[in-house]
């Protein structure tokens, strides 16, 4: 019997982490009670799963109903042949029925449990066909990594990676196209990075968006210093050079959305791996201003030096004497610290 949200009695004891209930409830009915859903296509392992009842997610996996069971060996392949083959059939493939299923959305149990941070659930879910749980994308796109990154649930996250973790970074979301890995750059969320970075860091790297945004490009958008600092980790060389859509490097957007110290600092550290020097001109004054801002507020590391000296040298010809005469005049204003960045800055300005 369900109510008019089409909940039965186990979707409540499921919902509530009652598992006395759950396995008394099961033994007075059919197996067929733990794949049924309600008007929201929520099933009661969904339900435990996303409120974190782990000791329910274990039961309800686990169990099996004792009036089937009880059935299936009574019966036996002489009697009732064909309810006794729907018997077996039926507990054979229960845990995957369970599993599988789906709510509305399109999401599964994993999905919700990781998205919400119920890491036992997760644990205990992915004892059942793991590969198939975390190949399994909702209606937006979006497999349990990619919920799991987006609500910065690193435990989750590490917990997922143990099973086929190639097959989950490469999933895209069908929105914007994003990968966890770029979702996680451009939400800011660097301990997910991190952990995503430990599987095929140079394929996630080099995956983009439907914008052409690389999750590096997507990080110094937002000013995300942490991921930024992560994602330059590997193969700089060539993050530091890629375009997105609109032919625009990590340093470019950077440089124009400068409106947060993260953001300076996001500049001075694709500096230091040799980001190509944007050629726009509106985007080398602003840059010009920002690698001043820099001389007269920090002391530069030797690597910043030489970046800002090799940034000016890569300058365009036309362009060389205007804006080394500009950052010439503003270097005179640096602190006394900063001589061998203004000699730098000179010398290469003026080959």
């Amino acid at each position: 019997m369900a109510d008019v949200g089409g909940a039965t009695a186990l979707h409540y004891a499921a919902q509530n982490g009652r598992v006395e209930c759950a396995r008394r409830l099961l033994q007075h009915g059919g197996a067929e009670q733990l794949v049924s859903a309600d008007a929201c296509g929520n099933t009661p392992l969904i339900l435990a799963a996303w409120n974190g009842h782990a000791a329910c997610v274990t039961e309800l996996l686990r169990l099996r109903s004792a009036s089937q069971v009880a059935r299936a060996n009574t019966k036996g392949p002489q009697n009732d042949r064909a309810e006794y083959v729907q018997d077996v059939v039926l507990l054979h493939h229960q845990p995957l029925d369970q599993i599988m299923a789906m709510d509305l959305h399109g999401n599964t149990a994993l999905m919700l449990a990781a998205q919400h941070g119920h890491v036992e659930c997760v644990y205990q879910l992915l004892q059942y066909e793991p590969s198939l749980q975390v190949g399994c994308r909702n209606k937006y796109g979006q497999n349990a990594l990619i919920k799991a990154v987006q609500s910065i649930q690193v435990e989750c996250t590490v917990q997922l990676l143990r099973h086929k973790p190639e097959l989950q970074v490469r999933a895209t979301d069908n929105n914007d196209g994003n990968t966890a890995l770029i979702s996680a750059a451009q939400d800011g969320h660097t301990a997910c990075v991190r952990a995503l970075l430990k599987h095929d860091p140079l394929a996630q790297v080099s995956a983009a968006n439907k914008r052409g945004n690389t999750a590096l490009i997507a990080a110094a958008l937002y000013g995300n210093v942490g991921c930024v600092a992560e994602l330059l980790q590997h193969t700089p060389a060539t993050q530091v050079t890629a375009t997105n859509s609109d032919g625009e490097t990590a340093l470019e957007l950077a440089v124009l959305h400068l409106d947060s110290s993260s953001h300076a600092h996001t500049v001075r550290l694709l500096l230091a791996h040799r980001a190509p020097i944007p050629q726009k001109q509106h985007v080398w004054n602003l840059l010009c201003n920002v690698v001043c801002d820099m001389a007269q507020t920090i002391v530069a590391p030797d690597m910043l030096h030489q970046a800002i000296a090799h940034s000016v040298s890569c300058l365009p010809c036309s362009s060389t004497n205007v804006h080394a005469a500009s950052v010439k005049q503003r270097a005179r204003r640096a602190k006394d610290g900063l001589d061998v960045l203004k000699g730098e800055v000179y010398i290469a300005a003026s080959r």
